[in-house]
């Protein structure tokens, strides 16, 4: 078995709003310029028709959708002591 060790590049969506098809086709094609090997997509929303793209070229694109739940980071820190 071989390591495999992948250049990757990351694609940070915004906290309120989403992420569309050409915003994937852009960053994997820069991704792809900058000779990298996978584009990761991290953001909360998606638009419908970025749920269909998953490649460019050689650039394979992983979609990973964020947990809502990670707007609340500073509400569940305050109250940790009234939750136990």
């Amino acid at each position: 078995m071989t390591n495999a060790f992948f250049d990757r590049s990351i694609l940070n969506g915004p906290e309120f709003g989403i992420v569309s098809r050409p915003d994937l086709v852009s960053a994997a094609r820069e991704a792809g310029d900058a000779d990298f090997d996978m584009l990761i997509a991290c953001t909360f929303n998606y638009d419908a028709h970025s749920s269909e793209f998953d490649k460019r070229g050689r650039i394979p694109v992983f979609k990973a959708r964020m947990n809502a739940d990670l707007h609340m980071v500073d509400d569940v820190r305050s109250n940790c002591g009234e939750n136990y």
